[in-house]
């Protein structure tokens, strides 16, 4: 229903980049490759956000170990890595900065109490609740780990990975000052995962796209749905109804965004839902 705090925070939430991408499957769609090099676009898209640089890349391989019944039993592991180069976000400041921040995962926002559309009720549940700020740094590196097992209406999911900040030199540039600075330059480490448990109550399995390595955009493989919903009279006058698909599903997730010690401590919080 909304994206774990570890996609928000250790995967940097990119929503969007422009870049070009490649990707192909091998042995028999149990192998797939996908490589990206890109510009990041900031959330704001604003033409004040970009400045010289600002590149990244990304690459990920997946393998299906184990693949019966049409899918409807399947094994998947993948593993990606990735480098971004820093993003000049402040447009009075040459300083490349990162920041890894993460709301919650039920939230709410109601934005209708204010005409600029700012939250009504300050701190509400679509507030970041961990939030490195921003950090100027010359590098980040990202690792990801992957799982999914389906068996019939069963599956997990799950994920793991780490963000490396390389040479962090300071704290929330303002201008071009930077607020404290970091002496030496420091490296940093935040991680994250979770893991998601699902079952469908009416014999549905999970779809899987062989051909790219990732959960199908039909939610449901095969046939999908096995009976669609509906609930109508009859000729006779009587109720006549589908039950259409229902699943159950439960997600733990955990994000560490603390690294370092003293005056060099980043303190972006620990999350876990």
């Amino acid at each position: 229903m909304e994206r774990s705090s570890y996609a928000e925070a250790i995967e940097l939430n990119e929503n969007y980049v422009t870049g070009a991408w490649f990707s192909n499957n091998f042995l028999d769609e149990h192998m797939t490759y996908s490589a990206t090099v890109f510009r990041q676009d900031q959330s704001t898209f604003s033409g004040a956000d970009f400045g010289d640089g600002q590149f990244g890349a990304q690459g990920r391989l997946t393998f299906l170990p184990l693949y019966e019944c049409e899918g409807r039993h399947l094994l998947h592991l993948g593993i990606s890595y990735g480098w971004r180069n820093g993003t000049n976000n402040l447009a009075t400041s040459p300083d490349r900065t990162f920041e890894l921040r993460a709301r919650p995962e039920l939230r709410d926002d109601d934005p209708a109490g204010s005409p600029s559309g700012a939250q009504l009720v300050p701190n509400a549940n679509s507030n970041r609740l961990v939030d490195t700020g921003p950090i100027a740094a010359e590098n980040d590196y990202l690792l990801g780990l992957e799982l999914l097992y389906i068996r019939g209406p069963f599956s997990v999911q799950t994920e793991w990975g780490w963000n490396f900040l390389d040479g962090a030199y300071g704290v929330a540039p303002s201008g071009f000052t930077l607020n404290p600075p970091i002496i030496p330059r420091q490296d940093y480490t935040f991680y994250g995962g979770y893991i998601q448990l699902a079952y469908s109550l009416t014999g549905e399995a999970r779809g899987y796209d062989r051909q790219y390595g990732t959960l199908s955009r039909n939610y449901f493989t095969g046939p999908g749905v096995l009976s669609n919903a509906w609930l109508v009279r009859d000729e006779d006058g009587r109720l006549n109804w589908g039950l259409g698909a229902w699943e159950i599903a439960a997600r733990y997730s955990y994000v560490d965004l603390n690294d370092g010690s003293g005056l060099q401590r980043i303190q972006g919080g620990v999350m876990d839902g």
